[in-house]
């Protein structure tokens, strides 16, 4: 297995923009590999630009991160915290294909969620 990671503690640096194109590119270079792409990140614009950018991934990026559990990071975390035991990742992260047609139907995502900030603190 390999892994990863973008980061910068400075904001405005491409993180998200360089996330999206290094995950849908890898993924589309390795179609019989499953890629996810877990999105640490508050704002959750790597999560938004998957989810087809612009107001269509905000809007499904709002469906994944309002329900009951979100399905989400926020969702993932907070499962953990409250019941102790580590949560089925399939129960959070979403097949990026089902949300944005454009993109690889090996590409999933386990979303950015604004509420991510308190979480942590």
């Amino acid at each position: 297995m390999e892994a990863y990671a973008i980061w910068n503690n400075k904001g405005g640096t491409g993180k998200s923009t360089i996330a999206f194109h290094v995950a849908s590119r890898f993924a589309e270079q390795n179609p019989k590999r499953k890629i996810l792409v877990v999105d640490l990140c508050p704002q959750a614009n790597a999560s938004m630009l998957l989810l087809g950018g612009g107001v269509k991934g905000e809007n499904n990026l709002l469906s994944l991160c309002s329900k009951p559990t979100p399905q989400s990071v926020v969702g993932y975390i907070s499962e953990a915290i409250l019941k102790r035991v580590i949560p089925n990742m399939i129960d959070y992260y979403v097949q990026v294909s089902t949300l944005n047609q454009q993109m690889p139907s090996n590409l999933y995502l386990l979303s950015g969620d604004g509420n991510l900030g308190p979480v942590l603190n």
